[in-house]
């Protein structure tokens, strides 16, 4: 294996400019490429997949609505607060 990489066994790699080019063209670099971040929104979109999260926000909305036509002046609490837990859900979970 050291014949083939061209090393020493005790003194390891040579310190010739030369080698170092042929070794940056037959290897390549030693860096590792970190992926592109990802976007918060992406995240939370992610996060709305959730089956769950779904029935949650339609329970909420539909909530909403009843509670606005039985109760008009605080039946709409009810389903508001079902969304609020919601949108914290899903802002955990992005991050």
């Amino acid at each position: 294996v050291a014949q083939a990489l061209e090393t020493h066994l005790t003194k390891g790699l040579s310190t010739a400019a030369s080698q170092d080019q042929k070794r940056l063209d037959v290897f390549g670099t030693n860096i590792y490429e970190k992926p592109p971040l990802r976007h918060f929104c992406s995240h939370c979109w992610e996060q709305l997949q959730d089956p769950m999260l779904i029935i949650l926000i339609i329970a909420g909305l539909i909530a909403v609505v009843v509670g606005s036509i039985h109760h008009p002046e605080d039946g709409w609490i009810e389903g508001l607060a079902i969304q609020f837990a919601v949108v914290i859900v899903v802002n955990v979970g992005a991050f």
